[in-house]
């Protein structure tokens, strides 16, 4: 080899050991910020409840009532019954953002947000028959116009033509 050549690899060497040198601390650093991460996720054991459960919780605390229009009612009553039932709900947005259920853009309205998957969905309201989710659904769409009826039988989402089917009469 060339005395170049020979000068050559000797400074792509001495290049290598530097960045080795230079790395290798960085590398170390990752390590052990990640390892104090992990401490600190095992030293906090507390389970922290669902979104899921803190809404079945609340639902199952309430009476049923009637506000107004609106009529909320508990799952107290008998499994059986329950998979039988339709509800409408008036769903006025979703999304995989989770936006706080007092923001500005629901212009006031009491929305309840529900984690389904990937998605959060924001319902105004929850109605035993169509005719009052129409009702309900009028009084949202002046304030939000693209909010519509959903449907549920036995909590599971389905058309609403199928829904008003079951709808006892």
């Amino acid at each position: 080899t060339t005395p170049k050549n020979a000068e050559r690899q000797q400074t792509a060497e001495r290049a290598k050991e530097k960045s080795a040198a230079s790395t290798t601390p960085k590398k170390a650093d990752r390590q052990q910020t990640a390892e104090r991460a992990k401490e600190k996720s095992a030293a906090s054991t507390t389970p922290k409840k669902t979104e899921r459960q803190q809404t079945t919780e609340r639902a199952k605390e309430k009476a049923t009532t009637t506000k107004g229009k609106q009529t909320t009612q508990t799952p107290a009553k008998k499994k059986a019954d329950s998979a039988a039932r339709v509800s409408y709900r008036i769903q006025v947005g979703a999304g995989k953002r989770k936006i706080e259920t007092d923001d500005p853009q629901f212009k006031g309205l009491t929305i309840e947000r529900v984690k389904e998957g990937t998605f959060f969905k924001y319902f105004y309201g929850t109605y035993t028959t169509y005719a009052a989710a129409q009702k309900g659904l009028r009084k949202v769409q002046a304030k939000l116009p693209g909010a519509y009826i959903v449907a549920y039988v036995g909590g599971k989402p389905t058309a609403v033509a199928d829904a008003r089917k079951q709808e006892k009469p």
